[in-house]
């Protein structure tokens, strides 16, 4: 026998499957880094770049929805599209491996508030699952010896559009110092793995691209959950979810070997550009702030003596604690020695080409 079965039957079936569904991928697939030895699985990669203790790089991207109703309209226009839309804020491994993501919020939101809602960045800001987690940093003594530095806990790299936390690192926006601007072009290169998921996921499921058309926002972010679980359950089919063991070392003060095998960040880390500071008045600095020997701005929230800052039973300087000033200051420090000692590496899942007729 033929069953009918009322389009409203067939609509109902499949939201409660997807909203069932998401809730059941992404619960399996999109796993937190809890423990030390995830959390130094995600610092891998970042280690070889020269920023141990990164775990991961955190951005919000938007998804257009169709169909929004008529009282919600205005908090969902946004200012990057011309569409309503809902906004989430996305946090992956080096890998493109998404490890937390939030729920749907409005497009209206900017990040410093759609931050606010991000649980795993609020656990990593409280420190519930990175006590365990150690890292070292090159630094230099009272005598300008080279030593190295113990920290306890985790941190993001992200854009200049989040709050001054220390567990999210962003580049330098002004500044003229070489150092400070070679650092901050290389953590831009380093976090696009977080911009090439959003292109990833758009481009898999063309439903995050040309816009959800399901009623009601739980729907739309049941759709934006199961397409993260299924984005990581293919990297996990396709074997690419496993760690890089290999990696272009940067040649300081030469051209690489082959310029096949030279990435676009380290040419940008032979050439850094001349200034960041984008004041085309001419006036310059006022004098309402203060600057050191090394560029770095002392405001209200750095600790100008480096002697308050607080410390663990083992003498570890806790991340979280510090403010973000004075942490990018030694992060700025460690890359610098780690360049000067030769010892960055551009992460690379691909081994290097061998010449055919060189065999190198």
């Amino acid at each position: 026998e033929t069953v009918v079965v009322s389009p409203e039957t067939v609509r109902l079936f499949v939201s409660q499957f997807v909203e069932f569904g998401s809730t059941t991928l992404y619960q399996k697939h999109v796993i937190e880094p809890m423990t030390y030895t995830e959390l130094r699985d995600c610092n891998n990669e970042f280690k070889l770049a020269g920023l141990p203790g990164c775990i991961g790089s955190t951005d919000a991207t938007h998804v257009v929805v169709e169909r929004c109703v008529y009282k919600l309209r205005q908090l969902h226009l946004g200012y990057k599209v011309n569409h309503t839309a809902r906004t989430y804020n996305l946090t992956v491994n080096h890998r493109r491996r998404i490890l937390s993501s939030t729920s749907g919020h409005p497009a209206r939101f900017n990040d410093k508030t759609l931050i606010m809602y991000d649980k795993f960045v609020n656990k990593l800001k409280k420190g519930n699952f990175d006590n365990e987690f150690e890292f070292e940093l090159y630094d230099y003594d009272k005598n300008e010896q080279e030593i190295k530095v113990k920290y306890k806990g985790c941190y993001l790299i992200v854009d200049n559009g989040y709050h001054r936390w220390s567990i999210t690192v962003p580049p330098m926006k002004s500044t003229t110092y070489r150092s400070e601007i070679r650092f901050s072009e290389w953590i831009e290169s380093m976090r696009k793995d977080v911009e090439c998921t959003f292109g990833i996921l758009k481009g898999r499921w063309r439903i995050l691209k040309y816009g959800i058309r399901l009623w009601g926002m739980k729907k739309c972010d049941s759709v934006w959950l199961t397409c993260c679980a299924l984005h990581n359950w293919l990297l996990e089919v396709d074997g690419l979810a496993l760690g890089w063991e290999n990696g272009v070392r940067s040649n300081w003060e030469m051209e690489a070997d082959d310029p096949r095998n030279t990435p676009f960040a380290l040419s940008r880390l032979h050439k850094p550009a001349q200034q960041r500071r984008y004041d085309l008045s001419g006036m310059g600095m006022g004098n309402d702030l203060e600057w050191n020997e090394e560029g770095v701005e002392l405001n209200d929230d750095i600790d100008k003596n480096s002697l308050d800052i607080e410390k663990d039973s083992k003498g570890n300087i806790i991340v979280r604690k510090i403010s973000l000033n004075l942490f990018r200051s030694k992060l700025i420090r460690h890359f610098n020695i780690c360049f000067q000692k030769k010892e960055l590496v551009w992460p690379n899942r691909i081994p290097k080409r061998i010449d055919k007729e060189t065999n190198v």
